[in-house]
């Protein structure tokens, strides 16, 4: 694994909160690349939760806990992504650098890492963000690598709502508690069939 990027401090973090346009779905931008439909599944487990199937279009899936049916009012949700012309290490570098440069364009990038490839398994790379429009704030953890079936990405992203310019407590106490761990759960998570 390459020497990973610091986190910023909490003060930082409580200034990334003002400004930018809110990314929903976190990736809609680089999601226009991927072309034919993927497989969906009815739900995903991720840290001993349950996410239920809850929309779909093309190669993008999102999931939401049970009682956060309502897409414009959830609080987490896993989003699968799946690009089916990404073969190759540089097609996946390619995508993985958009995405990171749509979350710059968007928000504030929180942390950048990336796992080389070996010979028995592909690069995988890693995203943190930020992002946030009038009211809301939401909180991106993404990862990327090819799979089976082309290239692959799954995002975690945790909302707070009410948020303030400039300041959220919760959101920073929330992050200073749970960041490293979804990181490291989300790197080590079984990726769903291709």
């Amino acid at each position: 694994m390459t020497k990973p990027m610091p986190r910023i401090s909490r003060r930082e973090f409580l200034k990334t909160c003002c400004g930018s346009f809110l990314v929903c779905a976190t990736l809609p931008v680089v999601c226009v690349e991927a072309e034919g439909a993927g497989t969906v599944t009815d739900h995903l487990t991720f840290r001993g939760s349950d996410y239920l199937f809850r929309w779909q279009s093309g190669n993008q899936q999102e999931f939401t806990p049970e009682g956060q049916e309502d897409l414009q009012k959830w609080l987490e949700m896993m989003t699968i992504v799946r690009y089916p012309d990404a073969h190759s290490a540089d097609r996946m570098a390619e995508i993985a650098n958009n995405t990171v440069a749509l979350y710059q364009k968007n928000g504030k990038i929180l942390k950048v890492d990336a796992v080389q490839a070996t010979a028995e398994k592909p690069a995988i790379y890693f995203a943190e963000a930020a992002l946030s429009d009038a009211g809301v704030l939401e909180i991106a953890f993404a990862r990327l690598q090819l799979v089976e079936s082309g290239g692959m990405g799954v995002i975690y992203s945790r909302r707070f709502y009410g948020v303030s310019p400039g300041v959220n407590h919760e959101a920073s106490a929330w992050m200073d508690k749970n960041g490293a761990l979804i990181e490291h759960a989300l790197m080590g998570w079984t990726l769903p069939a291709p």
